[in-house]
């Protein structure tokens, strides 16, 4: 006879779970997410067992919350799109921002949770798009305004949007290519504004 499940009351995410959260994304680097028990998770954070199951059901609630937590920092990216300057100089202070916050995420993660949690890179490619349809408005204005040549904005954030989920999860690509994510979204969004640039 198996051990019955008991339900807890569990307290739930708080600021001081979202710290060790916050810290959690790097310590993926290396890790194989579909193996990846509880126990393993406690041994990253440096907390027992017991102490995640006070907050957390399961390895993919932890994951759900430490992503979504990643996301929010990521998404400050939209209060530079507001800030005085010419689209050039906003543009290029988005790309900054965007390669400073994904400077510790490995392509190797985000390969095992399009693969192995497809509820969380659901959430991800949600955050993409958001990001591919801001820098559609950045590429209108900077049209309207003759700063980046006149082209289809719908034709550039297709690739984009093929660049963001093909490209940075392409097992092939990567073992060609020795280069980290921050390095592979700057390589492209430097090719793609001196494309634009008038």
């Amino acid at each position: 006879m198996g051990r019955k499940s008991i339900d807890k009351n569990r307290k739930g995410p708080q600021a001081k779970t979202d710290r060790w959260l916050l810290d959690l994304i790097p310590k993926l680097k290396d890790q194989d997410l579909a193996s990846m028990t509880m126990n393993d998770l406690a041994k990253l954070l440096g907390k027992s067992k017991s102490t995640l199951y006070e907050y957390f059901e399961s390895k993919e609630e932890i994951l759900t919350r430490a992503v979504a937590l990643r996301i929010e920092r990521i998404a400050a990216y939209r209060e530079l799109l507001h800030r005085p300057g010419s689209e050039s100089e906003v543009y290029q202070s988005v790309l900054e921002f965007l390669c400073e916050q994904l400077g510790d995420i490995s392509i190797q993660l985000l390969e095992q949770i399009q693969t192995h949690l497809p509820l969380i890179w659901e959430q991800i490619d949600q955050f993409l798009q958001l990001i591919i349809d801001d820098l559609g408005t950045l590429y209108e204005r900077g049209m309207e305004k003759g700063v980046f040549r006149p082209t289809s904005i719908r034709l550039l954030t297709r690739l984009d949007h093929f660049f963001v989920t093909q490209l940075i999860t392409d097992k092939v690509f990567k073992e060609e290519q020795d280069v980290s994510l921050d390095q592979l979204v700057r390589y492209y969004l430097e090719l793609r504004f001196s494309g634009i640039r008038t």
